[in-house]
């Protein structure tokens, strides 16, 4: 029974939430934002920090009465965050979703982190990642991706990106595709992993594809590079039946 009122509370939020943002198009929002008369931070270490657990999702809603702080790009709505474990590395999921259930009108608000020490200073930023989706009955369609966080972490800052590196499209069921437009106000969970070993590499990393063997002799495959930094590395496999 504490499970079903459990999803039935977390409905009933995402229900609230969806009607505070899909109602404003991506230009409302800006505007909204530009007009708030929220609390806005004067630096990183003015702003106030809520304590992060390990394993419990935290629900995020950017819009409002949500403060606010001068970032590079511009005005954005914030929420900062206190690791209440640190010391060693950890991954950190971000879940997002759409502003609108109707398509031609959703966007979506896309988290950037700033990741700082013990002493409030940036030691990373986390931007341009790879999204994956999913959906449920509950939530609908979401975005999610696991980041990976260095041992010094203490803090994180999350904020609406203004710009993402790829296109994050959404299907309606006849197929029809949608790009998202990027907004700066919506809804968002974070949740903080297990602390890792401290000799975790995030570097390594699998890659899975598909081919299409033909015979013993054909097969289509596919060639991979690899860059990191100013190094590069072209990969090739060929698997054969």
């Amino acid at each position: 029974m504490s499970g079903l009122i459990s999803q039935f509370n977390y409905f009933i939020v995402v229900l609230a939430a969806s009607i505070l943002t899909s109602c404003a198009s991506v230009d409302q929002m800006h505007q909204q934002l530009s007009q708030s008369k929220a609390p806005q931070a004067s630096s990183i270490n003015d702003m106030a920090y809520t304590p992060l657990k390990t394993g419990v999702e935290q629900s995020i809603l950017f819009g409002g009465k949500t403060p606010t702080f001068q970032f590079p790009h511009g005005k954005g709505y914030y929420a900062a965050f206190e690791l209440t474990e640190t010391g060693q590395p950890r991954l950190v999921t971000v879940k997002t979703y759409l502003s609108a259930s109707y398509l031609p009108s959703a966007s979506i608000l896309v988290p950037n982190l700033l990741v700082l020490d013990k002493d409030k200073q940036q030691i990373g930023k986390i931007e341009n990642y790879r999204i994956e989706s999913d959906s449920n009955f509950f939530t609908g369609m979401t975005y999610y991706a696991d980041l990976p966080l260095q041992a010094n972490a203490a803090y994180l800052v999350v904020y609406a990106a203004p710009t993402h590196s790829e296109n994050i499209y959404v299907y309606s069921e006849n197929g029809t595709e949608y790009v998202l437009p990027l907004a700066p106000a919506g809804k968002l969970h974070i949740t903080a992993g297990q602390l890792l070993p401290l000799e975790t590499d995030f570097s390594k990393v699998t890659i899975k594809d598909s081919y299409q063997a033909y015979d013993a002799e054909k097969s289509d495959f596919f060639m991979l590079k690899v860059s990191m930094g100013n190094m590069s590395k072209t990969v090739c496999s060929v698997l054969l039946n």
